[in-house]
């Protein structure tokens, strides 16, 4: 079975227990049925339902003295959750041990099943099966609106009087940002760098006021709900295909690399999808660096062995977060705990739409594009382009050239090239050519461009080699000026390597300089094809060209024995995370 299907049937799985429910003053029964659902078994929920619920999940299996402390921490009367307008209710979900229903188990499930909890409902879930903790992590929570809001904790953890109003104030001021992946109660300390520049002295308290840091923080998380999903839906994929969660430079990385982690530790799934997200955690360290929102106990389980013991004091002062006041812009720390500084880069999209004269077409690429990109774009458009289309280009706010194509001496393939040099200026750090009738955008364009290696170019490839496509090899010895020497040359250099996209590719203003001349003075035979002519540009001339694998990067085409996934209706690179830039609609709508 895919591990991605499992995860879904998992919830099918697991049984749900008899909860006395006090608040409600009725035993409610609910249970999992065939589709997955959970069903009412009861009529006696009252009329009026409080507008907004706050879920507590609980992830235990047998540790029922642990259980204990951490309910009782959350019934403080300190939490003040009537002070809020919702509903708290409780999930406790049971992991099954790998050895069957211990009595320990039972017990766990017994003192659930009795809770008292008067602040909204209780609903036990024990698996049938054994989990992991990883499992338990990822079918803990899996909100349906963005607005619904949740915490998960392990139940070693022991939380503050205050974590209540802290995690919904967080919501309150981030729940909806884009960049926040959720808020962490945890007094973090690890810096998970293992090269490069580390900040001396550790985590920076931030003044105690709220923060953001490029590391999760698992010890009280509370998930923004649209990107818990998000993620969630990335998860389900990334397992069905076995992706290698693998992030350079990170302690966590060698962590989950280790045979016996890989089903314990959820962590690493979400560091991945932080970092190419680029995401953050929000913390808050009280005044008084021996105090946290949390304290994790370390019990004897799949992460830890040994003697348990607290990792910090409860903070029971708000002025020591601040009487919970939130930053409007927090500050951001990255892997090594160093500021994180904005980089601001000047980008431009650039296509030739020389031969189309259909403002349909135009206003489906630049529609697309605006959803994602509010940069520079322009356009090559042919002298005798309609008004409709001239209409359209102003309505999206896309710059155009008029190219008069009576007088281009090469193909209108390879003189594209020598538009992009002169679009592509020095005021851009990166530009982007891409084919514009078959291609649909889906993130910002330039979400996964990284030219700090040195590259002026950047190359797609696609799922077969150059020599497998026949007709594009045909045209080597034209675009060699049938020099045999150089032929030879060429289909050595060639052979073996994988095709590369000329309709779409990244180069900074120099980058499209040697590609245009390069190009120009070898393809002066209108035989020799501008696929052709690229591929011996980028994988035999152009020392500073990368060339990325097919399904990663910005830039992910379909056909010529590419490969793809999907995750509702957007395509995937061959990590799950979806493809910016989608070269190949033709192909994605007969698909």
């Amino acid at each position: 079975m895919a591990p991605g299907r499992r995860h879904r049937s998992l919830r099918l799985l697991l049984v749900a227990v008899l909860v006395n429910i006090s608040f409600w003053q009725s035993t409610i029964v609910t249970d999992v049925t065939e589709s997955g659902k959970t069903e009412d078994a009861s009529s006696l929920y009252p009329s009026k339902r409080l507008p907004k619920v706050f879920t507590i999940v609980i992830l235990t299996m047998n540790r029922l003295n642990s259980l204990q402390r951490l309910v009782g921490s959350l019934m403080n009367e300190g939490c003040q959750y009537g002070h809020h307008d919702e509903a708290v209710n409780i999930e406790i979900h049971v992991d099954r041990p790998k050895d069957g229903g211990t009595t320990a188990w039972l017990e766990t499930i017994s003192w659930a099943s009795n809770l008292s909890w008067p602040y909204g409902e209780v609903d036990v879930v024990a698996a049938k099966e054994n989990q992991g903790l990883r499992d338990s992590w990822f079918n803990a929570w899996r909100p349906e609106g963005d607005n619904e809001r949740a915490i998960i904790l392990e139940d070693d953890v022991e939380v503050s009087k205050l974590w209540y109003s802290w995690v919904n104030g967080a919501y309150d001021s981030y729940g909806q940002n884009s960049d926040v992946a959720g808020f962490s109660l945890q007094r973090q300390n690890v810096i998970p760098l293992t090269d490069g520049r580390i900040r001396k002295g550790g985590i920076s308290a931030n003044d105690n006021e709220a923060f953001l840091y490029s590391l999760l923080g698992s010890i009280g998380f509370a998930p923004t709900a649209r990107i818990w999903r998000e993620f969630l839906e990335w998860t389900d994929c990334a397992l069905e295909h076995d992706v290698d969660v693998y992030v350079d430079g990170l302690i966590t990385s060698r962590w989950w690399r280790k045979p016996k982690n890989k089903r314990s530790m959820w962590e690493q799934h979400l560091v991945y999808y932080m970092y190419h997200q680029n995401m953050f955690c929000l913390y808050q360290f009280p005044r008084n660096s021996t105090l946290g929102l949390a304290s994790h106990w370390k019990e004897n389980g799949e992460h830890f062995k040994g003697k348990t013991r607290s990792s910090h004091g409860l903070v029971e002062d708000p002025a020591e977060l601040g009487n919970f006041r939130f930053p409007s812009e927090p500050n951001k720390f990255d892997w090594g705990a160093n500021p994180v500084t904005p980089t601001r880069r000047k980008t431009l999209i650039v296509s030739a739409a020389l031969g189309d004269q259909e403002p349909d077409t135009f206003s489906s690429f630049l529609s697309s594009l605006r959803k994602h990109y509010s940069g520079d774009v322009m356009m090559a458009i042919a002298t005798n382009a309609s008004p409709e289309i001239r209409s359209v280009l102003a309505k999206y706010n896309a710059k155009h050239s008029e190219v008069d194509i009576s007088n281009v001496q090469h193909s209108m393939d390879i003189h594209r090239f020598k538009l992009y040099s002169k679009y592509c200026t020095s005021e851009y750090d990166y530009c982007m050519a891409i084919d514009f009738r078959d291609s649909f955008f889906q993130d910002h364009p330039f979400k996964y461009v990284n030219m700090d290696g040195g590259h002026d170019l950047i190359f797609q490839s696609l799922g077969r080699s150059v020599k497998a496509i026949s007709d594009h090899w045909k045209s080597l010895p034209h675009c060699a000026q049938n020099n045999g020497t150089l032929v030879e040359t060429y289909q050595l250099c060639l052979t073996g390597k994988p095709l590369i996209n000329a309709g779409g590719m990244v180069a900074t203003s120099k980058g499209f300089q040697d590609l245009a001349s390069f190009l120009l003075g070898m393809a002066t035979d209108r035989d020799c094809s501008d696929q052709m002519a690229v591929n011996i540009a980028a994988h035999c001339e152009l020392s500073s060209a990368e060339i990325l694998d097919q399904g990663a990067g910005p830039i992910n085409t379909l056909g010529y024995g590419s490969s793809s996934f999907r995750i509702g209706e957007k395509v995937t690179n061959l990590d799950c995370l979806p493809s910016p830039v989608v070269l190949g609609k033709s192909l994605q709508l007969e698909s």
